[in-house]
């Protein structure tokens, strides 16, 4: 059987890099009051681990770890393998500490970069290249944000949901915290900003041997400082004729066709830069990921960031496969007392 574990705190954790990091209030009740979350996507026999919303290992269920044949987390990061071992994990069932850093590079923005690099559409209409460096400095990031006008977000490298994300501002606070940044993480982000008018991501799969499986699409709402708010969740085939319709309404048109391709050139580059295109194994992911994207006043910006775990969105494609195909979306949340599907006005 697999034990599934939903540990929300692993952006925080990658940050840390430390077993010995204590995960926030908010993730730590959030991991304990939707512990059985897994469920939705769990294989018949397979358990989930609670965790108390103290984040220590009191009173919990450990499970016969003879009978687990793999563990599969909300993501890996020292923080859960530490908790693991405190519990009794067998060494067979964790990635080696070599992987873990692994693991955490190519999790890093700085990677993120690199591929949106190589993602050719200059030849999709309605599409606009990103624009976004790495910078290791505090000058190279002034700059690098001056060259954009200083319409640029500065993001720290492993971050989300609008924590150590934050706009440019040309004076010494903003250098101070890029300083902090690029003292403690290594650098930072520095991605030309857009007009925002949809929030929306694509969902993948890495297998085992290196190839990369589209999911399906995903459209969230965030608060004005970029906190996630909600996921819409429908069938999967309403919920791309929803995803389309969202984009035209919203200004940010995109044919079916247009997106078609740029899916598959997204999972390309995935698989080249992530997959079977990695000629070194150990920088290989396997599991599910995402790529955030956002439909802009400028057209759809095809990289916002990538998420090497799984995703709500992920959830939400779960949630929407019991839809039947007429069922309209529902807005998917997560609070402290579990699941909210609730009403969505299309209009």
């Amino acid at each position: 059987m697999t034990l599934h574990i939903f540990n929300p705190s692993h952006d925080e954790a990658l940050a840390a890099h430390t077993a010995h990091y204590c995960p926030s209030r908010p993730a730590r009740q959030l991991a304990h009051a939707l512990a059985e979350l897994p469920l939705l996507w769990a294989a018949e026999g397979d358990v989930c681990l609670r965790l108390p919303a103290s984040g220590g290992t009191e009173g919990v269920e450990v499970p016969d770890w003879t009978a687990v044949e793999r563990i599969e987390p909300w993501g890996w990061d020292r923080h859960i393998v530490g908790l693991l071992r405190r519990l009794g994990a067998p060494e067979r069932l964790l990635p080696s500490d070599e992987r873990l850093c692994a693991l955490r590079r190519m999790s890093s923005r700085e990677t993120g970069v690199r591929w949106a690099e190589g993602l050719h559409v200059d030849d999709l209409p309605g599409v606009v290249k990103p624009r976004a460096v790495f910078c290791t400095s505090t000058a190279a990031a002034v700059e690098a944000a001056r060259a954009m006008d200083g319409r640029a977000m500065m993001k720290q490298p492993w971050s989300c949901s609008g924590r150590g994300v934050w706009p440019f501002a040309d004076d010494a606070a903003c250098r101070r915290r890029i300083d902090k940044a690029v003292r403690l993480q290594g650098g930072v982000e520095v991605q030309a900003r857009c007009e925002g008018l949809l929030d929306a991501a694509m969902e993948f799969t890495v297998d085992a041997d290196g190839r990369v499986h589209f999911e399906g699409l995903s459209l969230f709402t965030t608060a004005p400082g970029g906190a996630y708010g909600g996921n819409l969740t429908a069938h999967p085939d309403r919920l791309r004729r929803t995803w389309l319709d969202c984009a035209a309404k919203a200004g940010c048109p995109l044919s079916e066709t247009v997106l078609e391709t740029l899916i598959e050139r997204t999972a390309a580059r995935l698989e080249a830069c992530y997959g079977a295109g990695q000629a070194d194994e150990t920088m290989r992911y396997v599991g599910p990921l995402g790529v955030d994207v956002l439909g802009a006043r400028e057209g759809w910006l095809p990289y916002v960031e990538i998420n090497l775990r799984r995703t709500m969105g992920h959830v939400a494609l779960a949630v929407g496969a019991r839809f039947s195909p007429d069922r309209p979306p529902r807005l998917l949340r997560v609070a402290d007392d579990g699941l909210h599907l609730d009403e969505w006005d299309e209009a």
